[in-house]
């Protein structure tokens, strides 16, 4: 069991890599085009950071475990907005600065609600998927429409062809080695599963807590090479809209499924998540940064996993 747990390890280790070479590969190219960094972060980091939890979750639902995609999801959703928030809050000086409206705000409670009607009942439909996914174009539509204004992408695009073939063929290595991985933890898992009887609930946490590591690293980035807090806060907002929608989404629309076993742990995930949500909100709007709600988090992500792990 050990060893397997180890090639586990290993295929997400080099998921983190490639998650993190993705990253930032974009943000060096959006440089090179001058494009806003709280838009390029929160659709397209958000996204690169999210592929791993995504591509586990697709590869599991092509092969009928549509169940271990999602809980892998929702826990690393609630490990984002617990533990890695709660970090982030802890390192931050100030938000004053912050680019952030309650749009986005309304744009991740809409999508919360559009998924916890999808699921309240313990199924999830081929069309709810569906609904899902195409939610996530409209929010990055409106989104785009609703600052137009502040898109200053350069007219002529001066990018030297061997920095342009250096950024694609970074950027499709790294989605490559991800695919290659994502397949990869889904063999080693379903062997745990069938050979140690280990839970899918139980597979999802850790998954959900080893694909977080992407996002965490973004945040230590943010906080300490960049110097830019916002794209530490953006990345978060943006992985938890596209996880809830794209992720979820399209693994539902490509087999629908019922986790009505284990409704409870579903229900105290969304909870957790709700109310870490919540909290996050609150801080962003007001721009304050209380200590106290950083430790709060991280002491909620410890109930939390006291509480999963035990049922």
């Amino acid at each position: 069991m050990l060893d397997l747990i180890v090639l586990i390890a290993i295929s997400v280790l080099l998921m983190i890599v490639s998650s993190d070479i993705l990253v930032k590969s974009i943000i060096e190219f959006s440089k090179k085009i001058d494009f806003p960094p709280y838009l390029i972060t929160f659709f397209s980091i958000s996204l690169g950071s999210s592929l791993p939890e995504i591509l586990n979750a697709i590869i599991f639902s092509v092969n009928r475990h549509p169940q271990i995609g999602l809980f892998t999801i929702l826990n690393n959703l609630v490990i984002d907005f617990t533990l890695v928030f709660g970090l982030s809050i802890l390192l931050s000086r100030s938000l004053k600065d912050l680019y952030l409206n309650k749009q986005y705000v309304i744009a991740m409670i809409l999508v919360y609600i559009l998924f916890l009607f999808s699921v309240l009942d313990g199924y999830l439909s081929m069309t709810e998927g569906m609904m899902l996914f195409i939610s996530y174009g409209i929010t990055f539509t409106s989104f785009i429409i609703k600052n137009i204004d502040n898109l200053k992408v350069k007219k002529s695009l001066d990018i030297p062809l061997k920095d342009g073939l250096k950024y694609s063929f970074m950027i499709a290595a790294s989605i490559f080695v991800l695919i290659v991985n994502a397949n990869l933890i889904y063999v080693l898992s379903i062997i745990l599963m069938k050979h140690f009887r280990i839970p899918y609930f139980i597979i999802g946490y850790i998954l959900g807590f080893l694909t977080v590591m992407p996002e965490f690293l973004v945040t230590l980035i943010s906080y300490f090479s960049l110097k830019r807090e916002d794209i530490a806060i953006f990345n978060l907002f943006g992985s938890f809209i596209t996880d809830l929608t794209f992720g979820i989404g399209i693994s539902a629309a490509i087999i629908p499924f019922s986790i009505k076993m284990h409704i409870f742990l579903l229900y105290i995930t969304m909870l957790v998540l709700y109310i870490s949500m919540v909290l996050s909100d609150l801080v962003i709007i007001g721009k304050k940064i209380p200590k106290e709600v950083g430790l709060l988090l991280i002491g909620g992500y410890l109930i939390y996993s006291f509480i999963y792990l035990s049922w």
